[in-house]
């Protein structure tokens, strides 16, 4: 039987839809020792070919339990790929259970085992028993070179679909994935143009996104203070009667992280680009300046790109954070164009004194922390000097007067302009 196409396949998706499974082979995995990086990695690339995944399983080094996953997912997936179990040891067992479930036996091939000879050779060792169990394969298998490790990958068509079977190990994986696999997939069949945009926002939590894209009909619960416009609250303080968005045809993901919801937005086939086009142009009224980026870039790109344009200079003191800011700005390729340098002084002596001029930035800082607002009076800077100071003093992992200060509480201080400094605390 000849491998389904993404259009012979049936289920709730449209008859056009790829399906696609990746199965994810190792205790390790299971046991939570080793994270599956392959998967990520994987269906990023091949979301860029328009192939989704409609699962992503993970199961034991068992070949009774592989042979499973196999005849459950066959009838419903155009291929699947197994990531790991082709190596020489004995829980490495992909290729029995692939032959099981193909009906195929399993041969030496003379050809990879030569090549093992070789690279053993090159060692300055002797092809083992146990390290030539990597040329028993399944008849009628094609091979897939490893360009990095030992171990070949199998592709092979049985029973409607189409195996992929890749070493588990990530350098090895990533690289047959990107020289293998994935140009075997953009011929394999016509899948649909992908089209995705992405809007990452700040400063408001997941369910007030979440309202403003879906839609409220009344008041917003809660301090959140959900706004109309971008330029202001709903007058009177009410929540405004957002009308659900029109979704149709477009896949729409939020994506949490660290104060942050980025929103993705995918649509395929014909129209997709002026979906996608029209979604993110609403999202962008209703969320306003609360959008800070599209696409992948960062907050610390961002912040760099307006440092630049305006000519300006950053310097740090950092306490509390242990040196995150300056890593995140100095991650930035050309961040040298704006970030001066910092400091990282972390006990309370330290940064009192012996910095010198750093000391002079953190002590009045220090002092302040817990105090709401407080303005301080900072020295004119010489043409060397950065335009804008900053700093992140606070109580986190170390001792310091907690009848004052409560644990956790922190001090962040900026000075925008010479002559003037303004701090902001919050605990």
């Amino acid at each position: 039987m000849s491998p389904r196409s993404p259009a012979s396949l049936a289920g709730s998706e449209s008859a056009a839809d790829p399906r696609a499974v990746m199965i994810a082979i190792g205790n390790e995995l299971l046991a939570g020792r080793t994270a599956d990086s392959n998967f990520v990695e994987l269906a990023r690339l091949a979301g860029e070919l328009g192939v989704r995944f409609a699962r992503h399983l993970t199961i034991g080094d068992r070949q009774e339990e592989i042979r499973a996953a196999l005849e459950a997912e066959a009838p419903d997936a155009s291929w699947i790929v197994l990531s790991g179990g082709l190596g020489p040891t004995a829980d490495d067992l992909t290729r029995e259970a692939v032959a099981d479930f193909a009906g195929v036996p399993l041969v030496e091939d003379a050809a990879v085992v030569a090549r093992l000879e070789a690279r053993y050779a090159a060692l300055g060792c002797t092809l083992s028993g146990t390290a030539r169990r990597q040329a028993l394969l399944p008849q009628g298998v094609e091979l897939l070179p490893n360009p990095v490790g030992l171990a070949p990958g199998l592709w092979l068509a049985a029973r409607g679909t189409v195996i992929c079977a890749l070493p588990g190990v990530p350098g090895e994986f990533l690289s047959m994935a990107q020289e293998s696999l994935l140009p075997r997939l953009a011929a394999s069949g016509r899948w649909p143009r992908t089209v995705t945009a992405v809007l990452r926002t700040v400063g408001l939590p997941e369910s007030e996104v979440a309202d403003r894209v879906e839609g409220i009909t009344g008041a917003a619960s809660g301090s959140s203070g959900v706004r109309s416009e971008p330029g202001g609250p709903e007058p009177g303080g009410s929540a405004p009667k957002w009308a659900p968005l029109d979704l149709t045809g477009v896949e729409l993901a939020y994506l949490p992280h660290a104060g942050m919801v980025d929103l993705r937005i995918v649509a395929h086939g014909g129209q997709a680009e002026a979906r996608v086009a029209a979604i993110e142009r609403e999202l962008t009224l209703r969320l306003g300046g609360s959008v800070y980026a599209r696409g992948e870039q960062t907050m610390a790109e961002v912040v760099g790109d307006l440092l630049r344009a305006r000519g300006l200079r950053v310097a740090l003191a950092e306490s509390c954070t242990g040196g995150l800011l300056g890593a995140q700005l100095t991650a930035v390729p050309g961040s040298s164009d704006y970030f001066a340098g910092g400091v990282v002084a972390y006990s309370n002596g330290v940064k009192g004194g012996g910095l010198g001029g750093a000391g002079a930035i953190m002590r009045p800082t220090v002092r302040s922390v817990g105090k709401w607002r407080r303005r301080w009076r900072a020295e004119r800077g010489s043409g060397s000097e950065p335009s804008l100071a900053s700093r992140s003093p606070g109580l986190r992992g170390q001792v310091g007067d907690r009848r004052r200060n409560r644990w956790g509480s922190s001090t962040w201080a900026s000075r925008p302009r010479p002559g003037r400094a303004t701090a902001d605390c919050s605990s």
